[in-house]
């Protein structure tokens, strides 16, 4: 008894490995291939229903589909006569070996080129992605600090001007009235600079970068 359930439970790990990936086993040179396939699915306990339609169909299922969407098309033609999921994956892997084996790395998730595959682009490189965000950083920082420098300079005048007009009716406080504002107006008016002039430059400037970064690898 106990042997019999060990050799049971052999059998059943058996199948569950055959029906998970294909065959693995390359056609034989001069031998008919529906011989071949017949062959080794009675050697697992299959019993071959219209091998040579079945091959031809799942072939040709493949060739057309050659993804996920193909492999799960192909094991839906062999459900109907063999509805085990672990028979329909070792017939499908048997028929692909035999009847056409350039689908067996499709059928085991390996990449390789195949139909309707999508060519791949090439995109700008690590230095010029590099050197597009520099440029970047470079075109702001100039604009900002100019806009900073240009806008403090008009705060102080246009500060110490109206400082200076507020304090005008005594003489002595004219000074400070013209430092007190001339220094207020330096601040606001180096973040109206920065505002006016650096925010346009980053759009602008940051425009260019994203250009660069989606753009194709320059040719070499």
């Amino acid at each position: 008894m106990r042997i019999r359930n060990a050799l049971t439970s052999v059998a059943v790990a058996a199948a569950a490995i055959l029906g998970a990936v294909p065959a693995q086993a390359a056609p034989i040179p001069g031998i008919d291939h529906t011989l071949q396939i017949d062959t080794r699915l009675r050697l697992v306990g299959i019993n071959p229903v219209d091998t040579p339609g079945y091959a031809t169909k799942v072939c040709r299922t493949l060739h057309e589909d050659p993804t996920a969407d193909g492999k799960r098309a192909a094991l839906d033609l062999l459900a109907e006569d063999y509805p085990h999921p672990m028979a329909q994956g070792y017939t499908l892997g048997v028929m692909a070996d035999v009847r056409c084996e350039d689908m067996t790395p499709m059928l085991l998730n390996v990449p390789t080129a195949t139909v309707g595959t999508p060519e791949a682009k090439e995109v700008a490189s690590q230095a010029e992605n590099t050197d597009a965000m520099g440029a970047w950083s470079a075109k702001v920082g100039v604009a900002t600090t100019a806009g900073s420098l240009i806008g403090a300079g008009l705060g102080f005048v246009l500060g110490c001007a109206v400082g200076g007009i507020v304090t005008g009716v005594t003489v002595i406080f004219v000074p400070i009235g013209c430092l007190t504002g001339g220094v207020t107006g330096a601040g606001i008016g180096g973040v109206v600079g920065t505002l006016v002039v650096g925010g346009p430059t980053a759009v602008i400037a940051g425009i260019e970068m994203v250009q660069v970064l989606l753009a194709p690898a320059a040719a070499k």
